[in-house]
């Protein structure tokens, strides 16, 4: 009985290959838009001005990668390198470090002003290998924010990073249906170099300004109710 039908991922439309395609189905990017709201420190947040501060905001599930993220980071803590993890949100991986008082790794419950907490942030990491994912909105607000990211290229993650020099981000793979902590150590290796991160978060915030605002999303559904309703 739809109008019409609305994408944000090429894998959601497997269900129309079981049930066949609708006369009218479009895709339409997610859309996010610049809230930052109350200005955050370092200092006021209990983190290093000096270190590389990594940031992990997501359901807090082993398939987002939480476990991956914190062995990477302790690896290259071990090998000396200045570094921290952000890790912001909710459930049982959260439960399970939330004692375990893990050097240079900083656990935040689930925050309402996440924007905030990005802007602190060097780099955005997701190494989720979470089947559902398709469009992350953390990306999306990571390059908002112009900040790079590292993640895994599942879903419509690798569209949202570009390709070649024209990257918001690094992608790492999946072996085994998981990301390698090798590859997270090195994108990490990468990004610590000031100049790649500026340049990638350039980029990023280029392409989220050209495909990626909360009004050019707006804009697309509002063009499509008015389509459907002149059909009336």
């Amino acid at each position: 009985r739809a109008d019409a039908w609305v994408h944000t991922a090429e894998k959601n439309k497997r269900l129309f290959e079981i049930y066949g395609y609708p006369k009218n189905e479009l895709r339409i990017n997610n859309g996010v838009s610049v809230e930052c709201g109350k200005i955050m420190t370092r200092q006021v947040a209990g983190l290093s001005e000096a270190s590389l501060l990594i940031c992990l905001a997501s359901r807090a599930i082993a398939k987002k990668g939480w476990f991956e993220a914190i062995a990477a980071v302790k690896r290259l803590r071990d090998s000396g390198k200045n570094i921290e993890l952000m890790l912001i949100g909710e459930g049982p991986v959260a439960d399970t470090i939330r004692n375990q008082n893990l050097e240079g790794i900083r656990h935040f419950n689930q925050v309402s002003n996440l924007q905030s907490y990005l802007s602190l942030a060097d780099v955005v990491l997701l190494p989720s290998f979470f089947v559902g994912e398709s469009l992350p909105l953390v990306l999306l607000e990571a390059m908002a924010l112009g900040k790079p990211f590292i993640a895994t290229g599942i879903g419509e993650i690798p569209k949202l990073a570009g390709i070649g020099r024209d990257s918001a981000g690094l992608l790492v793979p999946l072996i085994n249906g998981k990301p390698e902590i090798e590859a997270i150590e090195s994108a990490i290796n990468k990004l610590a170099e000031k100049k790649v991160r500026q340049s990638m978060g350039q980029t990023g915030l280029k392409r989220y300004k050209s495909l990626y605002t909360i009004e050019a999303m707006v804009d697309k559904y509002r063009e499509l109710y008015i389509q459907c309703l002149q059909k009336k």
